[in-house]
């Protein structure tokens, strides 16, 4: 048994949907794992998006609900960088990994990249890097902080779709000590509502000449009454 497998072990992992101690291995108790709601391998995202026309393919885990909100708020706001804190990570990958569709896809990625936040430092993490960053080392696809945030902008959760768009108009530039031309690239988010952030940011990739941009994330919706994404 590995050393991080002992450990786990003596003080298992909570669920991150209900806090309850978990079985050793899994990630998620058996009662939420019931209740949550997969999005199924095929279902069309991005034709469900109210802004997608920069975006090549996008693909994500859950359906936003309430039970998903909570385990993203406390990843969101967990400061101390540490095992526990890729628990939601790992539900993430693993859910991709049981599926040879989305490891073929993932591992054809040239670079992974995220949306980026305009403030980072030891209390303001950004949790799409952290995200971007665990993917791509159970891939083996590079990393590379491709784009860069230039206006601290309002949130988008408190807007509707049409504010979403004008929100994130030039709001996002790439990082220019990189070459990514005609490179296929994931950009990783940890919501997607009406894909006005990854669509503004799949727009500056490709005007730079990225050749293919997808996106993914931790939960989606389509619903636009839902407001808790991006």
């Amino acid at each position: 048994m590995k050393f991080n497998d002992i450990v786990e072990y003596i003080f298992p992992y909570s669920c991150p949907f209900c806090d309850d101690n978990i079985v050793f291995k899994e990630k998620i108790c058996k009662e939420c794992n019931d209740k949550l709601n997969y999005v199924p391998i095929g279902y069309n995202i991005k034709e469900n998006l109210l802004n997608n026309q920069y975006l090549d393919d996008v693909f994500s885990c859950f359906f936003y609900s309430e039970m998903v909100t909570k385990a993203i708020v406390k990843f969101k706001e967990y400061n101390n960088v540490h095992e526990g804190y890729y628990q939601d990570a790992k539900i993430f990958v693993e859910y991709y990994k049981k599926n040879e569709k989305y490891v073929e896809k993932i591992k054809k990625y040239d670079i992974i990249t995220s949306v980026p936040s305009f403030k980072e430092d030891a209390t303001h993490h950004n949790q799409a890097e952290m995200l971007g960053k665990y993917i791509s080392a159970e891939f083996s696809v590079p990393y590379e902080k491709l784009l860069i945030k230039k206006i601290n902008n309002e949130k988008q959760h408190i807007l509707n779709a049409e504010q979403r768009i004008k929100n994130v108009s030039s709001v996002y530039d790439v990082n220019r000590k990189i070459d990514f031309e005609n490179k296929n690239i994931l950009i990783v988010d940890d919501v997607i509502t009406t894909g006005s952030t990854v669509n503004e940011c799949a727009k500056v990739l490709k005007i730079n000449l990225a050749k293919n941009v997808d996106a993914t994330s931790i939960a989606v919706t389509t619903n636009e009454g839902d407001k808790n994404g991006e």
